[in-house]
């Protein structure tokens, strides 16, 4: 079921915490790029004055069931072997998959 409300509220957020971050850390050796990006996007938006950090449109779902976050979360995994990045979900650097194989990883997550 569709919540455009809170999820709204979310995406505005999350995009300015992005961008807000993105800021704070001048070290960041992609940061006038994915500054670009960002404006870049925002062009194509007429609701948006700054940057676009989401897809338009979204299709935004909530997680009602564990199996239901399961399949969301194998979907997710899936999307770079699907766009041929790597051979198996796991081996993607920047993926939690590894975490949930039992595998060590970049990126620090919280199992769900």
């Amino acid at each position: 079921m569709p919540c455009p409300t809170s999820c709204g509220i979310f995406k505005k957020f999350t995009a300015k915490q992005v961008f807000q971050t993105l800021h704070a850390n001048l070290q960041e050796s992609r940061r006038q790029w994915l500054e670009w990006m960002l404006h870049k996007q925002g062009e194509f938006n007429p609701r948006n004055t700054h940057i676009q950090l989401w897809q338009q449109p979204s299709h935004n779902v909530e997680l009602q069931s564990e199996t239901m976050l399961r399949q969301k979360l194998e979907y997710i995994h899936q999307n770079p072997v699907r766009a041929g990045i790597c051979y198996r979900a796991e081996d993607y650097v920047y993926s939690s998959a590894s975490f949930y194989a039992g595998m060590e990883a970049v990126l620090r997550v919280d199992l769900v």
